[in-house]
């Protein structure tokens, strides 16, 4: 690659005053763009560097999280299955109720036809001593 460099100089002037700018050799011109390159490199190396280390934290946070997150599905699982074993304990007890109930309407079903049978007869009785 060839860097063709005019060896023209330069009149220039601001409106004060006027001067002229001399072309620098080549050498040093090339040396000024491997300066500059390297300066943009080293810039560039910086940066990366930086961002670097952002992600890596942030792959750190993502781990974290992960941990996080697992340990909390394991824990809703664990009271999944304890609300589950208490749902299941309460279903039982409520069958329990359930069938406590029957028994208990069944024996007042009784009662009251007994009730009945012993009020009739008190109604027969009073009758006959009426009578």
């Amino acid at each position: 690659m060839e860097i063709e460099i005019d060896r023209v100089e330069y009149v220039t002037n601001c409106g004060y005053w006027k001067w002229q700018d001399k072309q620098l050799p080549l050498r040093a011109v090339t040396v000024t763009v491997i300066l500059e390159l390297k300066s943009k490199l080293d810039n560039m190396k910086v940066e990366r560097n930086k961002l670097k280390k952002i992600v890596d934290g942030m792959d750190v946070g993502k781990r974290y999280n992960m941990r996080n997150i697992v340990n909390e599905m394991e824990a809703i699982s664990v009271e999944r299955d304890n609300l589950k074993k208490k749902l299941e304990e309460m279903d039982f007890v409520n069958l329990q109720e359930a069938f406590e109930i029957n028994i208990l309407e069944e024996k007042v079903e009784e009662m009251e036809f007994v009730s009945a049978q012993w009020a009739g007869r008190v109604v027969i009785l009073e009758k006959k001593i009426k009578s």
